[in-house]
């Protein structure tokens, strides 16, 4: 009887985790072939999975154990590791959206493992009004947490383009009804492959941002440009070029390791002065375009932070504007406008150098 009932949980705990161990194979060697996630998505998927395997493994345990009455003490730590693992998952979940409220979670976890001890393990020894008070506490953490992740997985997808943030929701939703789920059913083993799930398609995610980005200075590339003028062109109210004067003397003289640095100081200046709205590609060497659907004083306005930016930082840029009017309409038609413009102001920038210099060796 008791290799009947064995192998009757052991076929259960297959069947239940089937689709959870296909996806973590199938996000294992994706996670390592995707060369463009990333370290901290890597690390943070990483820590995830591994999480997931062990409420998995605990979980199958828990089972076995349930009704052996020798071996009660055993399912009782096991049971209150399941339990106290749970608030675990949700906070590796959260952390995919935000790095902040450590001690909260600290705290959290804390409070739900103390008191689901005290449930478990006084079950019988007190009264049952004082179990039942003890066993509401965890779920209370649980739905604190899912507050929290509610609120800074909307304060992510806020940050995105809408158009990009779909997944993201998409994944959001999924959590939030499954730990909504989880918290109200007594059993919840089966919800585990979905959590799994939706780590997969948030990699889908991360590989898919990390792919429309310049590798070095995290800007946009040339391909998502591309793809932006296909999508919000008819939007697009004002085009922006800009790139480093005299950048190849740079890399002649410092180095191309300085010339880098020098890209990724501009990039991160500039990123500091695009709201949502406004998006910066890198399209070639040391050149860079914005595309903004802002109106035609913030655009300026951006321009003229750009410049003055470049020229504290000690790397002046030429820049060069163009806004939608009647006679410009298409993209291309304000790049190119742009772009004589830019090489306008190089020219501008170039000549004032070089009358400065002449002015000083007369004096």
């Amino acid at each position: 009887m008791e290799k009947e009932r064995a192998m009757r949980l052991l076929i259960d705990f297959i069947k239940q985790t089937y689709i959870y161990i296909i996806v973590l194979g199938g996000l294992l060697i994706a996670l390592n072939s995707m060369f463009l996630a990333d370290k901290k998505s890597k690390r943070k998927i990483n820590t995830t999975l591994f999480i997931l395997s062990a409420v998995v493994f605990v979980d199958f345990l828990t089972g076995v154990l349930e009704d052996n009455k020798d071996l009660m003490w055993i399912y009782k730590v096991f049971d209150l590791i399941s339990q106290g693992l749970k608030p675990v998952i949700v906070i590796v979940l959260i952390k995919l959206f935000t790095d902040r409220f450590n001690r909260i979670f600290i705290a959290i976890v804390s409070v739900n493992t103390i008191t689901c001890m005290i449930a478990i393990f006084f079950n019988g020894f007190v009264s049952e009004r004082v179990v039942k008070a003890y066993s509401i506490l965890p779920i209370v953490c649980r739905i604190v947490l899912l507050i929290v992740l509610m609120v800074e997985g909307i304060k992510y997808i806020s940050k995105t383009n809408l158009r990009e943030a779909k997944l993201l929701i998409y994944i959001l939703v999924n959590i939030v009804v499954t730990i909504s789920i989880d918290i109200i059913t007594t059993n919840a083993r089966l919800l585990n492959p979905i959590y799994a799930i939706n780590i997969m398609f948030y990699l889908l995610y991360v590989h898919n941002e990390n792919s429309k980005k310049d590798p070095l200075t995290k800007a946009f590339n040339r391909q998502s440009f591309y793809s932006d003028v296909e999508s919000i062109g008819y939007a697009i109210n004002g085009v922006i070029l800009f790139d480093v004067n005299d950048f190849k003397k740079i890399n002649d003289v410092y180095g191309h390791t300085k010339g880098d640095e020098v890209l990724v100081s501009i990039v991160e200046s500039v990123n500091k002065y695009l709201t949502h709205g406004s998006r910066l590609y890198r399209t070639g060497g040391d050149e860079f375009l914005i595309i903004s659907r802002k109106n035609k004083d913030t655009i300026i306005s951006i321009s003229d932070k750009i410049r003055s930016e470049c020229q504290k930082m000690g790397y002046p840029c030429a820049v060069g504007v163009c806004l939608r009017n009647k006679n410009i309409l298409s993209i291309d038609d304000m790049v190119k406008e742009a772009d004589e413009n830019m090489y306008r102001d190089k020219s501008i920038q170039k000549q004032k150098a070089k009358d400065q210099k002449n002015s000083n060796s007369l004096k």
